[in-house]
């Protein structure tokens, strides 16, 4: 605090300079202990589910939060650099311009939370690694810039991390392209061209063996059988082909498995209407992440 005053009081340009530098040395002391005493955690589409409650509480119970981005690139060239004599407005958007050229690929989001006894801040750290995602209709394609790159190996970024770890997000825009395409049906198509037809021929002979001879014993009940997913990505197109080609059984979306079982068709039209709207919905966006 006295450092900080002394910089108000500072009269002279050489003094100011000092104090400034005085109160940046304070400031690194600070955040080397902050970083001591920090919990890191990365966050991927794997453990996702399990830490998100964590990261809401954490936002919660902090003081403020810092947030710092990663891009897979920056720089537009001289026509969009910084200028000073550049109006709020026009930095805004050249900055604007510089982010939505390129995407994102890790999140970091530190929560402080102030001890008032101790008078110092903890800090809980969390590194989400992230990228767009394949859905419906929308298939981004996004440019990497080689300096970028550079910088991004000179800090050890994690490739492997980011691209087959990393957490599928969508824009506000493309949220609504996709809603109206479950709405009309067309959001399977894309997805049916790329999915391994092989593994499907397997799928549907595993299920007919297993239900195929009770397909007329209508009193059978209780009957299921618990599948793997194939790729988790095309969970929601799975579970939707296997009720559309199964008429008398219906599949339930599980965390690491397709759960499969035999309904009557009164119970059939219930699960129909329940899962229209908001659960197909919530199936197919999952834990995607909303990038403005």
């Amino acid at each position: 605090q006295s450092i900080i005053h002394a910089s108000q009081q500072c009269d002279s340009k050489r003094n100011q300079n000092i104090a400034n530098v005085c109160l940046a040395c304070v400031t690194k002391v600070v955040v080397l202990i902050l970083r001591k005493d920090s919990n890191m955690v990365e966050v991927t589409r794997s453990n996702f589910s399990y830490v998100f409650p964590l990261v809401e509480k954490s936002i919660k119970d902090s003081t403020f939060i810092a947030i710092d981005t990663e891009f897979t690139g920056l720089i537009l060239g001289p026509s969009n650099e910084s200028n000073l004599f550049d109006s709020l407005p026009e930095r805004y958007e050249k900055l604007r311009c510089r982010a939505t050229s390129f995407i994102p690929c890790q999140i970091g989001l530190s929560a402080f939370t102030k001890d008032k006894d101790k008078n110092s801040y903890s800090v809980e750290t969390y590194v989400f690694y992230v990228r767009p995602c394949m859905i419906g209709s929308i298939d981004r394609i996004f440019t990497c810039q080689a300096s970028a790159i550079d910088f991004l190996c000179g800090y050890n970024f994690d490739f492997k991390k980011f691209l087959p770890e990393g957490i599928p997000y969508i824009n506000e825009n493309e949220v609504l392209q996709v809603r109206e395409e479950l709405k009309d049906g067309s959001i399977s198509l894309p997805h049916e061209k790329i999915q391994d037809s092989r593994h499907q021929a397997k799928l549907y002979d595993m299920i007919d063996k297993k239900f195929g001879r009770y397909k007329y014993k209508p009193h059978v009940k209780n009957l299921e059988v618990t599948i793997p997913i194939h790729t988790k990505t095309h969970v929601y197109f799975q579970v939707k082909e296997i009720r559309r080609k199964f008429p008398k059984l219906w599949a339930y979306p599980q965390v690491d498995s397709i759960l499969v079982k035999m309904v009557s068709p009164t119970e059939r039209m219930q699960l129909q209407k329940y899962d229209e709207a908001l659960e197909q919905e919530n199936q197919l966006l999952g834990i995607i992440f909303l990038w403005i």
